[in-house]
């Protein structure tokens, strides 16, 4: 057997078995059995995933196994804690965790293949899991009128990161669009849910008009100097 998956079966089994002696150590205080403890072999799968691009380092496609590895290893806690303390309500609200373990997998991923575009989904995902879990926990659910605007807000936010690590101003404009469009959205939606959502609704078309003409206004300004500009080039050469 590889010597790489020696150490990394090895090293699962130790931390299984070391989880397995902890928890029993503390089940009598919980009241539980010891057959309760069967969602540690879930956990040992995703910690197997876990564990292959710690051992395999070398091998940069090997941060996919963050992918399943995380969403299974939360599952397989969420369920032990469940069974061990007999409380499945918590799966009243915890399900959202599962949504920001598989955006945790592919931040993940995205650092470990240097495929950072990952990393916009996995914002995406993050930021729904987030917002859903604050509604299942709260019960706002009516709140999601709004909320929508902070997920492209923060989708925004992944999209300039990737740009200043590739050091491109494009894609950190696109960025900036985002989160300005998000936040924009987010503001609006709030307020025209409110009470003086008639007054809003003329303010908010006022500010897209406004922005509308800055844009055009723009665009004729860069118009205009760009021929000038290309006149210079040519007389100096």
């Amino acid at each position: 057997m590889n010597q790489k998956v020696s150490a990394m079966i090895g090293t699962m089994l130790i931390l299984l078995g070391g989880a397995f002696m902890l928890i029993n150590m503390a089940i009598p205080a919980a009241g539980a059995w010891v057959w309760q403890t069967w969602p540690l072999f879930i956990v040992a799968g995703g910690a197997m995933f876990m564990l292959v691009p710690f051992f395999f380092r070398q091998e940069k496609w090997t941060g996919v196994f963050f992918i399943p590895g995380m969403p299974i290893l939360v599952t397989g806690l969420l369920l032990l804690v469940s069974n061990i303390l007999n409380s499945w309500n918590i799966w009243d609200w915890a399900w959202s965790l599962l949504i920001i373990a598989i955006a945790a997998g592919l931040i993940l991923a995205a650092f470990t293949t240097r495929i950072l575009w990952m990393g916009v989904p996995a914002i995406l995902l993050a930021a729904t899991g987030l917002i859903l879990g604050y509604c299942a926990v709260t019960g706002n659910w009516s709140d999601w009128v709004w909320l929508w605007g902070l997920e492209v807000a923060a989708v925004g936010i992944m999209i300039i990161a990737v740009g200043i690590l590739a050091k491109n101003m494009v894609v950190r404009t696109v960025g900036w669009s985002f989160i300005g469009f998000g936040a924009f959205a987010a503001t609006i939606m709030m307020a025209l849910a409110g009470e003086n959502s008639r007054y809003m609704t003329f303010v908010s078309a006022a500010i897209l008009i406004l922005g509308g003409i800055a844009l055009v206004v723009g665009g004729l300004l860069t118009g205009k100097k760009s021929p000038a500009q290309s006149e210079t080039q040519v007389s100096n050469p």
